[in-house]
């Protein structure tokens, strides 16, 4: 067993307390560092420092983790504390006092790391082996200065996941540089002042919920001069997190911010789907709610095959999340009534940010 050191100074800003692994003296220069904040998900952190420890280095160094207890105020803290004493891991653990969000949170983390090659998950992922091995061959490239790469549900949890369960997916690049994997060059974002902790779109957004600080340090990244590249096999698989049909449609609530990112961010922007929608699957959400509003008004049924290309992009997930097609309708509705909501707060968002996104 090994035995955690604590770190008194100096502290990164806004730490209360740092405590290291004895790996983490012994490392002396990494080659890849890992940076994680977490919030009241003790029970994650175990499996989440496990899959840290099967990590495989890059070549020429080797992989040391910051974790942030970002506020939790709950056993957030004596969990990591404990794990920094058992673990193999090049581990240092961070308390901060007050929640500061997300990227206030990846802030303190990013302080404490010492490789150029900075790598961010999120506490409600599980990055596989060979995760940092395809990333470091992409900063091979001296004009790399962020490399996504693939998200992919847990396989062990999506079999038995709920219908309203949370879980998230990443196949290709995205203009949100989503922190569920994605890996840095450390000069560069320190160069760029780090993730913004006030901005008031990122930080402020409906329901309470930070958004959008990682799609725009990725654009001032890339704005800045930095090239992107895709790491398709270095992949991160995401929990399917428990939920219920009134916490996934407060979730998007959310979508509201996302016509201010898109003012902000040319990556955002060009990304947009014949200019106007966010993807085309919201196209199809708006063509079903034409086509809805077109039956009432005219009261015929004709005007509801508008609907068709959404039913058929949601018919698989359905069917998968319901064990079946008997209740794969039932669900589909309530997954319209949720989609139809988040369009709503699209509206809202245009309106308010003078920006139509749909």
């Amino acid at each position: 067993m090994t035995v955690a050191a604590t770190v008194t100074s100096p502290l990164p800003v806004h730490a209360a307390e740092v405590a290291c692994s004895q790996a983490w003296a012994a490392l002396g220069a990494p080659s890849a560092s890992v940076v994680i904040s977490t919030f009241r998900r003790a029970a994650y952190l175990r499996e989440l420092v496990a899959a840290l420890e099967a990590l495989r280095a890059p070549a020429g160094g080797g992989v040391e983790a910051v974790i942030v207890d970002n506020g939790s105020g709950d056993a957030t803290w004596p969990t990591l504390v404990e794990l920094a004493l058992t673990t193999s891991l090049a581990l240092a653990v961070v308390r901060v006092e007050a929640n500061r969000g997300p990227g206030g949170g990846r802030n303190v983390g990013l302080a404490l790391a010492r490789a150029e090659l900075v790598a961010f998950t999120d506490d409600d992922c599980l990055p596989t082996p060979g995760w940092l091995e395809g990333v470091a061959t992409c900063f091979a490239d001296p004009a790399v200065d962020v490399v996504q790469g693939r998200v992919a549900p847990d396989p062990a949890q999506e079999a038995v996941m709920g219908a309203w369960d949370h879980t998230v997916a990443v196949g290709g690049p995205t203009p949100f540089f989503e922190t569920s994997n994605v890996a840095y060059r450390r000069s560069a974002v320190l160069s760029v002042g780090g993730f913004d902790e006030d901005d008031p779109l990122t930080s402020r957004q409906a329901g309470g919920r930070a958004f959008g600080e990682d799609a725009l340090l990725g654009w001032r990244v890339v704005e800045a001069g930095g090239a992107r590249a895709w790491a398709g096999d270095s992949v991160v698989h995401h929990r399917c997190v428990p939920s219920t049909y009134l916490g996934l449609l407060r979730s998007y609530r959310w979508l509201e911010g996302m016509p201010g990112l898109a003012g902000r961010s040319a990556v955002v922007r060009a990304s947009l789907y014949r200019r106007v929608f966010l993807n085309s699957q919201t196209a199809k959400v708006d063509l079903a709610l034409v086509g809805i509003g077109a039956s009432l008004v005219l009261r015929r049924t004709w005007p509801l095959a508008a609907a068709a290309p959404w039913v058929r992009m949601r018919w698989p997930d359905a069917v998968h999340r319901v064990r079946g097609r008997r209740r794969a309708p039932a669900y589909l509705v309530g997954r319209f009534v949720v989609e139809a909501y988040g369009a709503a707060a699209f509206l809202r968002g245009s309106i308010r940010h003078r920006r139509v996104v749909l």
